[in-house]
């Protein structure tokens, strides 16, 4: 998890490392919420784009 947000170059606080190798990683479930918003709302706001490039194409169809 925290490598792939690495490659992302995303700040990612959500994963807690362990100090020593009897400590297991954890994850701060509540530490997801904020990136999952904001990835539904971009995704949102592309359908949206993407509809109305739709409604314009039908629209030059119907002509």
């Amino acid at each position: 998890m925290a490598q792939a947000a690495q490659k992302l170059g995303f700040e990612f606080s959500g994963v807690d490392i362990p100090e020593n190798d009897q400590t297991p990683y954890a994850l701060r479930y509540s530490q997801f919420v904020v990136p999952l918003v904001k990835a539904v709302q971009q995704q949102d706001k592309e359908i949206q784009m993407l509809k109305e490039e739709i409604r314009q194409l039908r629209d030059l169809l119907s002509q």
